[in-house]
């Protein structure tokens, strides 16, 4: 009886020489691939699609501004809707960059949402021509609703730092209004009321820079500062209750610019 030695070459393993000739070139292959990535990344790397998230606050350069306004001008009562204290925001963004060594060049778009913001005021006056005495009261509200830009950015990147500009178009949805109340000498409620407003979305144009800071080969965190401005909008005015006193003292919306200032920091992930 005749024992075969146990058979421990590779092709029993399954691992035939031709098999070797394939695998090996492959192994080759995609060891220098990710060699060839991993040195990209680091002679290039802002290269690549981001999306990331932001957080920070809006505040009104200009302002809409409600006038009622007696026959020529003979006085004039102006209510209006700065942000005030200003308008929390927070959104997402998304973008590419093209690294070329130190200079970076991407395209950005991002939406936000806002916070509501109001004003008001009370004037008391012994009155003039055409505008009887009292107390007027001025209230106004802005609810911006979204606020979004499409953008192109460039910059200069020094080790894990981007400083960057930017610019583009700018929209914003929402409404705004303003209203002021009249309160006849010794009343408590008003009889007449001024009012106007507007609703829908606005488009515009911005410009600003920033500073962006890589924590690792995907994250990177960031702070900009953007300028919007949004074109002029004149709502339509009314007044309810007993108008005929005011001699035909019209209501208006003087500047409605909408210009706005905003500031933000946020986080990026690079794919």
């Amino acid at each position: 009886m005749t024992t075969r030695p146990i058979d421990r070459s590779n092709a029993a393993r399954g691992l035939t020489p031709s098999f070797r000739r394939l695998l090996i070139p492959a192994v080759v292959a995609a060891c220098a691939a990710a060699a060839s990535a991993h040195a990209q990344d680091q002679t290039d790397p802002w290269t690549g699609v981001y999306v990331g998230a932001n957080l920070g606050g809006a505040w009104g350069t200009s302002c809409a501004t409600y006038e009622a306004t007696a026959p020529g001008g003979a006085a004039t009562f102006t209510g209006s809707h700065c942000p005030g204290g200003g308008m929390f925001t927070g959104g997402v963004q998304a973008g590419y960059n093209y690294n070329m060594h130190n200079i970076v060049l991407g395209l950005e778009g991002d939406l936000d949402g806002a916070t509501s913001t109001s004003h008001s005021y009370t004037l008391t006056t012994a009155g003039a021509p055409g505008v009887p005495a009292g107390t007027y009261v001025g209230a106004s509200s802005k609810t911006p609703g979204l606020i979004g830009t499409i953008r192109v950015r460039l910059g200069y990147a020094f080790g894990p730092a981007l400083i960057y500009a930017t610019g583009g178009g700018a929209f914003a949805g929402g409404s705004g209004g303003g209203s002021i109340a009249y309160i006849p000498p010794l009343g408590v409620a008003p009889t007449a009321t001024f009012s106007g407003g507007t609703t829908g979305t606005r488009s515009g144009w911005t410009v600003g820079g920033g500073v962006e800071y890589k924590l690792s080969s995907n994250w990177s965190i960031k702070a900009e500062d953007l300028f919007i401005n949004f074109a002029n909008l004149t709502p339509p005015g009314n007044c309810v209750g007993a108008c005929s006193a005011f001699s035909n003292v019209t209501f208006r919306s003087a500047t409605n610019a909408g210009n706005t200032n905003l500031f933000r920091v946020g986080v990026n992930y690079k794919f």
